[in-house]
Parts: structure tokens; sequence; C-alpha cells
């Protein structure tokens, strides 16, 4: 189980980061992006132990931009937020190497 940001690009004021929990978070890219009209990217993805464990950290994930949720799962974040989640990501995967080596 993984959870997900997925970066859709439209206008400037249209960018926006999906958080979303999934087995296959390229393959929920690729559903994703048949009904949309921007094109979408993966900006990144935690693996999680378990359902439970992504349920957690999709969560966390969500109450750390709560002021930027547009609808559902969106979020309308600024460079800086994306900076952030890049960094959130990058400290999930050193973490996960360190316990699984």
């Amino acid at each position: 189980m993984y959870v997900y940001f997925i970066q859709a690009f439209g206008e400037r004021e249209l960018v926006r980061i999906k958080i979303g929990k999934a087995r296959d978070p390229d393959a929920r890219l690729r559903d994703l992006q048949v009904g949309s009209p921007v094109k979408l990217k993966m900006l990144g993805k935690v693996k999680c132990r378990d359902d439970s464990h992504a349920r957690s950290i999709e969560k966390f994930a969500h109450s750390l931009f709560y002021k930027q949720r547009k609808r559902g799962e969106w979020f309308r974040l600024s460079e800086k937020h994306i900076r952030q989640v890049k960094s959130l990501i990058e400290t999930a995967a050193i973490r996960q190497a360190e316990l699984n080596p």
C-alpha cells in the first residue's frame, strides 16, 4: 500500500495536488488521467507497511495541508508546500531504506 501525491497541471490558478492511497499508485494515476482534462504527474509516493499505516500517513498529510484543501483529496499547494511534500517523500524513502536494508 502507498500514499501518493499527484500533481495536476492546468492554468496557474488551477494547479492542484491529490493526496491519496492505493495499492498501485501508477495504475491510480492512469485511471485519474483518463478523466482529467489536464496533465497529471506523480510527484511521489510513500511505501507503507499496510492499509492501516497508509491510512494514518494519508490522514497526517491531509492534516498538514488542511487549510489548502479545495475539494475531497485535492489541495492547492504553494511552491513552498510542494517542497515540503517532496521532503516528506524523501524522508519516508530514507526511513524505509533504513528499516529494510
